[in-house]
């Protein structure tokens, strides 16, 4: 099966119960997912059509990589936004290291986030704040409600932060926590 028509299936079974869907091909955890981020358009627009033809409308927002060079992360991101959707995820985790080098355990494998993430997380949300229209949703090397307002982070409508103690993320718009 396609990724396409792998998606498109995958979202109109979870669309009737979802708030919102996220197209996520910047994983750096899943071996071969990045490599969707080269027909990303053509992802998303499956997904729009098949989001158009349902009685509610679901919000589709597509998480892009910090690992991409910033031309390219404009690149896709306009092309999501002229494909449909409706707000962009920057950024997923990091395969850098440099933040960490040195650290004993820098070496391990997967997405690094958090604090290493925090400035090249900032610096995508200022660029896709300047290159597209749709609303930017800032995650990464976020901490509490202040830490966006404190980086004066244009372009972060919303900001995604996973505690260190605890597994549920929480959502914050305009200083204080989403309920």
């Amino acid at each position: 099966m396609s990724a396409r028509r792998g998606l498109r299936r995958a979202f109109r079974a979870l669309a009737p119960h979802a708030q919102l869907a996220s197209i996520n091909v910047s994983s750096p955890n899943t071996p071969g997912l990045r490599a969707l981020q080269s027909e990303l358009g053509a992802l998303v627009a499956q997904v729009t059509k098949a989001r158009d033809a349902l009685s509610r409308r679901v919000p589709v927002l597509v998480k892009l990589s910090p690992d991409e060079p910033d031309e390219r992360l404009v690149e896709m991101a306009r092309a999501a936004e002229a494909a449909g959707a409706e707000g962009i995820i920057a950024t997923n985790t990091t395969l850098d290291r440099a933040a960490v080098r040195g650290h004993p355990r820098a070496a391990e494998q997967g997405g690094l986030s958090g604090a290493p993430l925090r400035e090249r997380a900032l610096h995508v949300c200022r660029l896709l704040y300047r290159s597209v229209s749709v609303p930017i949703v800032g995650v990464g090397g976020i901490f509490t409600p202040r830490t966006p307002m404190r980086a004066s982070a244009p372009g972060r409508r919303w900001c995604k932060s996973i505690p260190r103690w605890s597994t549920r993320a929480r959502a914050f718009r305009g200083g204080s926590p989403a309920g």
